[in-house]
């Protein structure tokens, strides 16, 4: 298992978030240095397409929370989705980080994990869908770079 992820009742939940239906497929332990320091959920639409979504912003998807009222563990309000404060479904750098650890983990298992093996993965980000295409060199996941308009230009 991967050292992030936590064992959640929540994986399995559905939700309807950025005009589609998704699944939690996974819950990661809490990253202190991050804006919203709570728990992180990994979910997957019915294409495939993954994102990721802090607790809080999380917990009004669900009906946790409400927009204006008390969040305890975070000790602030919850925001709306329009609020410049919301996050919703997005990428940050450890999201990308805990997906290629959990392909990792994957690809061994299946005994597909070498230098040079690529992966295509789909990722919705910020109301957006990309396609991330990458290969594995020396245990090191490098981003290709083509066609910029339909490709995550980022690499981390």
């Amino acid at each position: 298992m991967h050292p992030r992820r936590v064992e959640s009742d929540l994986v399995g939940l559905h939700l309807y978030a950025n005009n589609r239906q998704w699944v939690v497929t996974s819950v990661y332990a809490p990253i202190q240095t991050l804006r919203i320091p709570g728990l992180r959920y990994r979910l997957q639409d019915e294409k495939h397409f993954v994102s990721f979504c802090n607790q809080r912003d999380f917990e009004v998807l669900v009906g946790i929370g409400e927009p204006g009222s008390w969040c305890s563990w975070l000790g602030d309000v919850y925001v709306d989705p329009t609020s410049r404060s919301w996050f919703g479904l997005c990428w940050e750098m450890f999201d990308h980080q805990d997906d290629l650890a959990e392909w990792s983990i994957l690809l061994e298992q299946e005994g597909r994990l070498y230098n040079g093996v690529e992966l295509e993965r789909r990722i919705h980000d910020d109301g957006k869908d990309y396609r991330d295409l990458r290969y594995l060199q020396e245990g090191t996941w490098l981003r290709i770079e083509t066609e910029p308009e339909n490709w995550v230009a980022c690499s981390f």
